[in-house]
């Protein structure tokens, strides 16, 4: 016959206590409370403007046939390949010039004098469309990125430069052995961290070509606005912007382990 002991009777109220502990952290009585009160608007003000816009954004676009409907459309596949290039060459351009202008702080006008592209013909071709919207992004984000760069190259500790410059490592050769690498780790989370705000990039396309020519430059940002409000199919417009979620999240996943397990060593 079991028997219970008084050690076993006293277990769960010895895990309540824990739990009201680890809950309450050193605050007690009414500074807990406040502490409640406080807490109460942000965290609604959370549940209303995020967790609730997700998941019914996620319900709207949760029906197999939208995604039928939408990959069988030919605006879909261009703005799918539309994407990807505005990916690849917007944020490693950007992230590349960046890292440049971070040593080398130079603002001037050489592309205008040296490309007098008089009017907005340009706009009508699709590809010079993308084309356009990517320098328009680059030119917008670069400025940003470079100040971030720039940052993490003022961090690094005099003593490292110097050891290297008598070590012979100048000039490429120092950069190569001795600044990229020590700049490595934030150059990676500021490339991810780029890549999912791209993907979020709605007002330069719209800006920039309106996803024209005849709805062939279109991204699967301003697609989605297009499919919602100008067709009125708001349900087909999450689904297109849904579409993106295998590849953010991946992104968000890395992104959350680098900024876990790696510190930027500078």
């Amino acid at each position: 016959m079991a028997t219970t002991s008084v050690l076993d009777l006293g277990r769960p109220s010895i895990r309540r206590q824990t739990w009201s502990r680890y809950f309450r952290g050193n605050l007690k009585g009414g500074e807990y409370t406040w502490a409640i009160a406080f807490l109460v608007p942000y965290v609604a003000v959370f549940v209303t403007f995020v967790v609730y816009p997700i998941v019914y954004g996620v319900w709207m676009g949760s029906e197999a046939k939208l995604y039928r409907e939408l990959f069988a459309d030919p605006i879909y596949q261009s703005s799918v390949v539309n994407t990807v290039l505005y990916l690849a060459l917007g944020v490693n351009v950007k992230m590349f010039l960046a890292l440049l202008l971070s040593g080398f702080f130079i603002l001037n006008n050489l592309l205008y004098k040296l490309f007098h592209i008089e009017g907005a013909h340009y706009l009508n071709d699709r590809w010079s469309a993308l084309a356009a919207v990517i320098v328009s992004h680059i030119w917008k984000w670069t400025p940003f990125w470079t100040l971030i760069l720039l940052a993490g190259r003022m961090a690094i500790p005099l003593e490292i430069s110097d050891t290297a410059k008598v070590d012979g490592a100048t000039g490429l050769r120092g950069f190569v052995h001795i600044t990229f690498p020590l700049l490595a780790n934030l150059y990676l989370i500021c490339t991810l961290l780029s890549t999912i705000f791209l993907l979020g990039d709605f007002n330069t396309v719209y800006f920039v070509s309106g996803g024209g020519p005849a709805n062939q430059g279109h991204v699967l940002g301003t697609l989605g606005i297009r499919n919602a409000f100008d067709m009125g199919q708001p349900r087909l417009g999450v689904a297109a912007v849904i579409s993106a979620l295998p590849l953010v999240i991946p992104l968000v996943i890395i992104l959350m382990r680098k900024l876990r397990t790696a510190e930027v060593q500078l």
